[in-house]
Protein backbone atom coordinates (compact mmCIF):
# COMPACT_ATOMS: atom_id res chain seq x y z
CA UNK A 1 0.00 0.00 0.00
CA UNK A 2 2.84 2.19 1.30
CA UNK A 3 4.40 1.57 -2.44
CA UNK A 4 1.68 2.48 -4.56
CA UNK A 5 0.64 5.51 -2.29
CA UNK A 6 3.96 6.95 -3.21
CA UNK A 7 3.83 5.33 -7.12
CA UNK A 8 0.29 7.76 -7.46
CA UNK A 9 1.92 10.80 -5.70
CA UNK A 10 4.87 11.03 -7.45
CA UNK A 11 3.09 10.69 -11.26
CA UNK A 12 1.11 13.20 -10.09
CA UNK A 13 3.75 15.73 -9.06
CA UNK A 14 5.78 14.39 -12.24
CA UNK A 15 2.66 15.46 -14.16
CA UNK A 16 2.19 18.97 -12.09
CA UNK A 17 5.96 19.50 -13.19
CA UNK A 18 5.21 18.74 -16.96
CA UNK A 19 2.23 21.42 -16.72
CA UNK A 20 4.68 23.84 -15.21
CA UNK A 21 7.34 23.13 -18.12
CA UNK A 22 4.16 24.10 -20.69
CA UNK A 23 2.59 26.36 -18.52
CA UNK A 24 6.07 28.58 -18.43
CA UNK A 25 5.89 28.61 -22.14
CA UNK A 26 2.40 29.79 -22.25
CA UNK A 27 3.34 32.49 -19.72
CA UNK A 28 5.84 33.87 -21.76
CA UNK A 29 3.83 33.43 -24.48
CA UNK A 30 1.01 35.60 -23.47
CA UNK A 31 3.12 38.13 -22.72
CA UNK A 32 4.42 38.45 -26.08
CA UNK A 33 1.07 38.95 -27.16
CA UNK A 34 0.62 35.47 -28.74
CA UNK A 35 -2.39 33.90 -27.79
CA UNK A 36 -2.21 30.45 -26.31
CA UNK A 37 -5.30 27.65 -26.90
CA UNK A 38 -5.03 25.47 -24.49
CA UNK A 39 -1.73 22.53 -22.77
CA UNK A 40 -2.43 19.24 -23.94
CA UNK A 41 -0.33 16.28 -21.86
CA UNK A 42 0.10 13.01 -23.68
CA UNK A 43 2.41 9.84 -23.75
CA UNK A 44 5.60 11.69 -24.58
CA UNK A 45 4.73 14.92 -22.53
CA UNK A 46 3.31 17.85 -22.97
CA UNK A 47 2.50 20.86 -26.03
CA UNK A 48 1.80 24.49 -25.56
CA UNK A 49 -1.53 25.17 -28.68
CA UNK A 50 -0.08 28.68 -29.55
CA UNK A 51 -2.35 30.75 -31.78
CA UNK A 52 0.40 31.92 -33.82
CA UNK A 53 4.21 31.72 -34.07
CA UNK A 54 6.52 34.30 -32.45
CA UNK A 55 6.89 37.04 -34.79
CA UNK A 56 10.37 37.89 -33.16
CA UNK A 57 13.11 36.04 -32.79
CA UNK A 58 14.34 37.45 -29.24
CA UNK A 59 10.72 36.46 -28.03
CA UNK A 60 10.98 32.74 -29.66
CA UNK A 61 14.48 32.33 -28.22
CA UNK A 62 13.09 33.36 -24.42
CA UNK A 63 9.72 31.31 -25.40
CA UNK A 64 11.42 28.09 -25.94
CA UNK A 65 14.03 28.50 -23.46
CA UNK A 66 11.82 29.15 -20.42
CA UNK A 67 10.69 25.73 -20.20
CA UNK A 68 13.79 23.46 -19.56
CA UNK A 69 14.85 26.18 -17.26
CA UNK A 70 11.46 25.45 -15.46
CA UNK A 71 12.02 21.79 -15.25
CA UNK A 72 15.70 22.33 -14.49
CA UNK A 73 14.71 24.43 -11.44
CA UNK A 74 12.28 22.04 -10.64
CA UNK A 75 14.99 19.42 -10.78
CA UNK A 76 17.40 21.24 -8.31
CA UNK A 77 14.54 21.77 -6.06
CA UNK A 78 13.52 18.53 -5.65
CA UNK A 79 16.84 17.39 -5.14
CA UNK A 80 17.77 19.98 -2.75
CA UNK A 81 14.45 18.57 -0.98
CA UNK A 82 15.74 15.13 -0.76
CA UNK A 83 19.18 15.66 0.65
CA UNK A 84 17.59 17.71 3.27
CA UNK A 85 15.13 14.96 4.34
CA UNK A 86 17.26 12.11 3.51
CA UNK A 87 17.65 11.75 7.22
CA UNK A 88 14.17 12.71 8.76
CA UNK A 89 11.74 11.76 5.99
CA UNK A 90 12.93 8.81 4.32
CA UNK A 91 10.19 8.59 2.13
CA UNK A 92 9.81 12.14 0.76
CA UNK A 93 13.51 12.08 0.45
CA UNK A 94 12.91 9.02 -1.95
CA UNK A 95 10.30 10.98 -3.85
CA UNK A 96 12.38 13.92 -4.43
CA UNK A 97 14.85 12.36 -5.13
CA UNK A 98 12.78 10.69 -8.33
CA UNK A 99 11.20 14.22 -8.93
CA UNK A 100 14.63 15.66 -9.18
CA UNK A 101 16.53 13.02 -11.54
CA UNK A 102 13.44 12.97 -13.48
CA UNK A 103 12.86 17.24 -14.46
CA UNK A 104 16.50 17.28 -14.61
CA UNK A 105 16.36 15.08 -17.72
CA UNK A 106 12.96 16.40 -18.90
CA UNK A 107 15.12 19.84 -18.96
CA UNK A 108 18.04 18.50 -20.20
CA UNK A 109 16.10 16.04 -22.75
CA UNK A 110 13.96 19.28 -24.45
CA UNK A 111 17.42 20.92 -24.86
CA UNK A 112 18.79 18.26 -27.73
CA UNK A 113 18.45 20.65 -30.94
CA UNK A 114 15.89 18.66 -32.59
CA UNK A 115 12.59 21.08 -34.38
CA UNK A 116 10.00 21.19 -32.82
CA UNK A 117 12.07 20.47 -29.44
CA UNK A 118 12.54 23.12 -26.75
CA UNK A 119 15.82 22.97 -28.22
CA UNK A 120 15.43 23.13 -31.78
CA UNK A 121 13.34 26.13 -31.41
CA UNK A 122 16.40 27.74 -29.57
CA UNK A 123 18.41 26.65 -32.07
CA UNK A 124 16.04 28.05 -34.88
CA UNK A 125 15.94 31.06 -33.19
CA UNK A 126 19.56 31.63 -33.13
CA UNK A 127 19.13 30.74 -36.43
CA UNK A 128 16.95 33.57 -37.71
CA UNK A 129 18.76 36.15 -35.45
CA UNK A 130 22.47 35.30 -37.22
CA UNK A 131 20.30 35.37 -41.01
CA UNK A 132 17.28 37.70 -40.67
CA UNK A 133 15.03 34.80 -41.84
CA UNK A 134 12.56 32.67 -40.58
CA UNK A 135 11.50 30.55 -43.39
CA UNK A 136 15.02 29.43 -43.26
CA UNK A 137 16.23 28.72 -39.77
CA UNK A 138 12.57 27.01 -40.02
CA UNK A 139 13.81 24.78 -42.58
CA UNK A 140 17.10 23.95 -41.17
CA UNK A 141 16.26 23.52 -37.59
CA UNK A 142 13.32 21.01 -39.12
CA UNK A 143 16.37 18.87 -40.83
CA UNK A 144 18.32 18.77 -37.76
CA UNK A 145 15.16 17.80 -35.71
CA UNK A 146 14.32 15.00 -38.77
CA UNK A 147 18.12 13.79 -38.41
CA UNK A 148 18.20 13.91 -34.35
CA UNK A 149 14.69 11.32 -34.85
CA UNK A 150 16.49 9.27 -37.02
CA UNK A 151 19.08 8.77 -34.81
CA UNK A 152 16.57 8.01 -31.94
CA UNK A 153 15.03 5.32 -34.14
CA UNK A 154 18.63 4.00 -34.98
CA UNK A 155 19.65 3.50 -31.37
CA UNK A 156 16.04 2.40 -30.00
CA UNK A 157 16.31 -0.81 -32.38
CA UNK A 158 20.23 -1.14 -31.42
CA UNK A 159 19.44 -1.22 -27.81
CA UNK A 160 16.39 -3.72 -28.77
CA UNK A 161 18.47 -5.84 -30.73
CA UNK A 162 20.76 -6.12 -27.96
CA UNK A 163 18.58 -7.45 -24.99
CA UNK A 164 17.16 -3.72 -23.56
CA UNK A 165 13.70 -4.74 -25.85
CA UNK A 166 11.31 -2.21 -23.58
CA UNK A 167 13.97 0.94 -23.55
CA UNK A 168 15.03 0.31 -27.08
CA UNK A 169 11.19 0.43 -28.73
CA UNK A 170 10.76 3.13 -26.20
CA UNK A 171 13.62 5.09 -27.55
CA UNK A 172 12.56 4.40 -31.03
CA UNK A 173 9.03 5.75 -31.04
CA UNK A 174 10.11 8.95 -29.20
CA UNK A 175 12.30 9.34 -32.23
CA UNK A 176 9.79 8.23 -34.32
CA UNK A 177 7.84 11.13 -32.64
CA UNK A 178 10.18 13.71 -33.32
CA UNK A 179 10.95 13.13 -36.89
CA UNK A 180 6.68 13.07 -37.65
CA UNK A 181 6.80 16.20 -35.66
CA UNK A 182 9.46 17.74 -37.40
CA UNK A 183 8.05 16.71 -40.95
CA UNK A 184 4.59 18.26 -39.52
CA UNK A 185 6.50 21.93 -38.99
CA UNK A 186 8.31 21.86 -42.69
CA UNK A 187 4.54 21.26 -44.18
CA UNK A 188 3.16 23.73 -41.59
CA UNK A 189 6.38 26.32 -43.46
CA UNK A 190 5.03 25.62 -46.71
CA UNK A 191 2.18 26.62 -45.92
CA UNK A 192 2.69 29.65 -44.33
CA UNK A 193 5.18 30.36 -46.96
CA UNK A 194 1.75 29.93 -49.42
CA UNK A 195 -0.09 32.03 -47.48
CA UNK A 196 2.22 35.11 -47.22
CA UNK A 197 1.04 38.56 -47.88
CA UNK A 198 -2.78 37.25 -48.89
CA UNK A 199 -5.71 38.22 -47.03
CA UNK A 200 -8.68 35.56 -46.02
CA UNK A 201 -10.85 37.64 -48.63
CA UNK A 202 -8.84 36.34 -51.32
CA UNK A 203 -9.50 32.54 -50.74
CA UNK A 204 -13.12 33.21 -49.70
CA UNK A 205 -15.14 30.89 -51.49
CA UNK A 206 -19.49 30.81 -52.01
CA UNK A 207 -19.52 27.24 -51.50
CA UNK A 208 -22.46 27.09 -48.91
CA UNK A 209 -26.00 26.79 -48.56
CA UNK A 210 -28.66 27.98 -46.57
CA UNK A 211 -31.38 26.01 -45.33
CA UNK A 212 -33.88 26.47 -42.01
CA UNK A 213 -33.14 25.20 -38.45
CA UNK A 214 -36.46 23.15 -38.25
CA UNK A 215 -35.33 20.81 -40.95
CA UNK A 216 -34.56 17.38 -39.73
CA UNK A 217 -31.09 15.96 -40.28
CA UNK A 218 -32.22 13.36 -42.51
CA UNK A 219 -34.14 16.50 -44.40
CA UNK A 220 -30.85 18.11 -44.50
CA UNK A 221 -28.89 15.56 -45.85
CA UNK A 222 -31.01 14.71 -48.95
CA UNK A 223 -31.99 18.28 -49.58
CA UNK A 224 -28.79 20.07 -49.33
CA UNK A 225 -26.02 18.21 -48.78
CA UNK A 226 -26.29 15.15 -51.11
CA UNK A 227 -27.34 16.99 -54.07
CA UNK A 228 -24.72 20.24 -53.54
CA UNK A 229 -21.96 18.72 -51.10
CA UNK A 230 -21.36 22.07 -50.13
CA UNK A 231 -18.55 23.18 -47.35
CA UNK A 232 -21.07 24.55 -44.88
CA UNK A 233 -24.53 24.57 -43.96
CA UNK A 234 -25.81 28.14 -42.89
CA UNK A 235 -28.80 27.93 -40.70
CA UNK A 236 -31.59 30.43 -40.79
CA UNK A 237 -34.28 31.73 -38.42
CA UNK A 238 -36.72 33.57 -38.79
CA UNK A 239 -34.95 35.17 -41.75
CA UNK A 240 -31.59 35.24 -39.76
CA UNK A 241 -28.79 33.66 -39.98
CA UNK A 242 -28.31 31.77 -36.50
CA UNK A 243 -25.66 29.34 -36.87
CA UNK A 244 -23.68 27.18 -39.09
CA UNK A 245 -23.50 23.31 -40.04
CA UNK A 246 -20.73 21.35 -41.15
CA UNK A 247 -19.75 18.19 -42.08
CA UNK A 248 -17.83 17.68 -38.00
CA UNK A 249 -21.22 17.89 -37.15
CA UNK A 250 -22.79 15.49 -39.19
CA UNK A 251 -20.17 13.00 -38.30
CA UNK A 252 -20.79 13.44 -34.42
CA UNK A 253 -24.88 12.60 -34.36
CA UNK A 254 -25.64 9.05 -34.52
CA UNK A 255 -27.26 8.12 -37.63
CA UNK A 256 -30.42 6.47 -35.71
CA UNK A 257 -31.25 9.74 -34.56
CA UNK A 258 -31.44 11.84 -38.20
CA UNK A 259 -35.16 11.76 -38.54
CA UNK A 260 -35.75 13.44 -35.22
CA UNK A 261 -33.00 15.73 -34.48
CA UNK A 262 -33.27 19.22 -36.00
CA UNK A 263 -30.45 21.07 -37.36
CA UNK A 264 -31.18 23.71 -35.00
CA UNK A 265 -30.45 21.53 -31.98
CA UNK A 266 -26.94 20.46 -33.46
CA UNK A 267 -25.46 23.61 -35.18
CA UNK A 268 -22.73 25.52 -34.14
CA UNK A 269 -24.40 28.89 -32.94
CA UNK A 270 -23.06 32.18 -34.67
CA UNK A 271 -22.18 33.82 -32.19
CA UNK A 272 -19.65 30.84 -31.11
CA UNK A 273 -18.87 30.24 -35.10
CA UNK A 274 -15.44 30.80 -36.00
CA UNK A 275 -15.76 34.18 -38.18
CA UNK A 276 -12.73 36.40 -39.48
CA UNK A 277 -12.65 39.51 -41.68
CA UNK A 278 -11.92 39.75 -45.31
CA UNK A 279 -8.87 41.82 -44.36
CA UNK A 280 -7.48 39.33 -41.80
CA UNK A 281 -4.13 37.89 -42.94
CA UNK A 282 -4.48 34.34 -44.50
CA UNK A 283 -1.64 32.83 -42.65
CA UNK A 284 -3.41 32.73 -39.25
CA UNK A 285 -6.27 30.42 -40.85
CA UNK A 286 -4.88 27.25 -39.69
CA UNK A 287 -5.10 27.73 -36.18
CA UNK A 288 -8.69 29.27 -37.03
CA UNK A 289 -9.90 26.23 -38.97
CA UNK A 290 -8.68 23.72 -36.09
CA UNK A 291 -10.77 25.67 -34.11
CA UNK A 292 -13.93 25.81 -36.22
CA UNK A 293 -13.79 22.46 -37.22
CA UNK A 294 -12.64 23.10 -40.49
CA UNK A 295 -14.94 25.83 -41.62
CA UNK A 296 -14.22 29.25 -41.31
CA UNK A 297 -16.97 32.06 -41.34
CA UNK A 298 -15.85 35.18 -43.94
CA UNK A 299 -17.88 38.05 -42.92
CA UNK A 300 -17.96 42.06 -43.04
CA UNK A 301 -19.80 43.28 -40.22
CA UNK A 302 -23.56 41.40 -40.28
CA UNK A 303 -22.78 40.23 -43.46
CA UNK A 304 -21.23 37.17 -44.43
CA UNK A 305 -19.51 36.81 -48.15
CA UNK A 306 -18.67 33.68 -47.45
CA UNK A 307 -16.80 30.44 -46.55
CA UNK A 308 -12.79 29.45 -45.86
CA UNK A 309 -12.59 25.36 -45.48
CA UNK A 310 -9.56 22.78 -45.89
CA UNK A 311 -10.50 21.87 -49.43
CA UNK A 312 -10.64 25.43 -50.27
CA UNK A 313 -7.29 26.17 -48.42
CA UNK A 314 -5.55 22.90 -50.18
CA UNK A 315 -6.62 23.94 -53.65
CA UNK A 316 -4.54 27.32 -53.46
CA UNK A 317 -2.24 26.56 -52.10
CA UNK A 318 -1.59 23.54 -54.43
CA UNK A 319 -1.89 26.26 -57.19
CA UNK A 320 0.12 28.62 -55.93
CA UNK A 321 3.03 26.41 -54.72
CA UNK A 322 2.90 25.26 -58.74
CA UNK A 323 2.78 28.86 -59.99
CA UNK A 324 5.75 29.88 -57.74
CA UNK A 325 8.19 26.49 -58.44
CA UNK A 326 6.98 26.16 -62.15
CA UNK A 327 7.80 27.85 -65.59
CA UNK A 328 6.96 31.88 -65.96
CA UNK A 329 3.27 32.04 -67.40
CA UNK A 330 3.45 33.53 -71.02
CA UNK A 331 -0.22 35.38 -71.44
CA UNK A 332 -1.78 34.39 -75.05
CA UNK A 333 -0.88 36.46 -78.15
CA UNK A 334 -3.44 37.48 -80.34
Amino acid sequence: AQAWGLSVATSLLFFASVVSHELAHSLVARANGIPVRDITLFIFGGVSHLGREATRPRAELIMAFIGPLTSLVLGGMFLGLAAATRASSPLIAVVSQWLGTINLLLGVFNLIPGFPLDGGRVLRSLLWLATGDMPKATVVASWIGRGVGYLFIAVGLFWAFQGAFINGIWFALIGWFLENAASTSQRQLQVQVALQGMTCGSLVSRDFVTAPGNLTIEQLVRGYLLPYNPSAVLVSQLDRVAGVFTHADLHRIPKGTWATVTVSQVMTPLSRAKTVRPSDAASELLGDLQEGGGVVLVAEGDQILGVVDWDSLSRFIRVRTALRSGPPVVPPTR
